[in-house]
C-alpha cells in the first residue's frame, strides 16, 4: 500500500500534469503546455548517518520502507519529468485539518498529554529542524511564480536542530505555567517497525532561508489560541 501512495501514484500524476493542456495568458510558469506538479517526499530518504545534514544532490540511502517509498516516487516523477518540484521536508507542523481523521503535528499532541500527564519520555535522538505549514506553502508559492528551475528542493525553517526531546523543551518554556517533567530517552524505549535515521537535517542551498523554526512555533502558539 504505501509503495503504491507513495511511489507509484506521484508518477501518474505527474504524468497527467504533463499532458495537461493549460490555456494561461500570461502563462505563469516557463515549459510550454503542462501543468506544474509538486510532490512532497521526505528526510526519510537519507540514511542519517551524516550529522552535518543533506543538501539537495545528496545521494539518498533510505533505512525504512517508508523511506524507500517515497524515493521510489522521486525517481517516477523525475522520470516522467515535465514541469515538477519534488519538495523534501521534516517534521511538519501547524493546525490540524478540520477532518476527524487528519493527523495531529507533534506539538499539538504534547500539548494534549501535557493536560493529563505529570510526566513525558521522549526520544532524545533524530536531530532534525522542523516545518511550519504555512511558511511551507509561501515558499512553494515563491518557487512557482519565480519560474525557478524544475527539480528537488529542501523546504524547512531555519534554526538549531532539535531531537523530539529538545523541541518540547522549548515549546513548555514557550507556553509556560506547564508543570510536567520531560525525560529524555532512547528510541529503543519505543520499539517501531520502521528505523528511524538519527541524522536527518536537510540543508536548502537553493531557496531563500526561511525563519527559525522557534519563531515559526511562536506563531503557531498564537494561532492556536485564537
Amino acid at each position: 500500500a504505501a509503495k503504491k501512495l507513495n511511489g507509484l501514484a506521484p508518477g501518474y500524476l505527474a504524468a497527467i500534469a504533463k499532458e495537461l493542456q493549460i490555456p494561461i495568458n500570461p502563462p505563469l510558469q516557463k515549459g510550454g503546455a503542462g501543468a506544474v506538479f509538486v510532490n512532497f517526499s521526505s528526510d526519510y530518504v537519507f540514511d542519517g548517518e551524516r550529522k552535518e545534514g543533506y543538501k539537495e544532490g545528496d545521494c539518498p540511502n533510505p533505512i525504512s520502507k517508508y523511506g524507500q517509498t517515497k524515493l521510489i516516487g522521486e525517481r517516477e516523477v523525475a522520470e516522467v519529468g515535465g514541469k515538477y518540484y519534488i519538495i523534501r521536508l521534516q517534521k511538519l507542523f501547524g493546525r490540524p485539518s478540520s477532518s476527524q481523521a487528519a493527523k495531529k503535528s507533534f506539538f499539538e499532541i504534547i500539548l494534549d498529554l501535557a493536560k493529563t500527564k505529570e510526566s513525558l519520555d521522549l526520544v532524545d535522538e533524530e536531530l532534525s529542524n522542523f516545518t511550519y505549514a504555512p511558511d511551507l506553502a509561501k515558499q512553494i508559492k515563491y518557487l512557482v511564480e519565480n519560474n525557478l528551475p524544475f527539480g528537488i528542493y529542501h523546504i524547512t525553517n531555519e534554526g538549531a536542530p532539535q531531537t523530539w526531546y529538545g523541541a518540547a523543551k522549548i515549546l513548555f518554556e514557550m507556553v509556560g505555567n506547564i508543570k510536567i517533567k520531560l525525560n529524555p530517552v532512547s528510541s529503543d524505549k519505543f520499539p517501531r517497525p520502521a528505523k528511524r535515521p538519527k541524522y536527518t537535517i536537510l540543508i536548502n542551498t537553493k531557496l531563500p532561508p526561511l525563519r527559525p523554526w522557534p519563531e515559526a512555533l511562536k506563531e503557531f502558539l498564537k494561532q492556536r489560541i485564537l
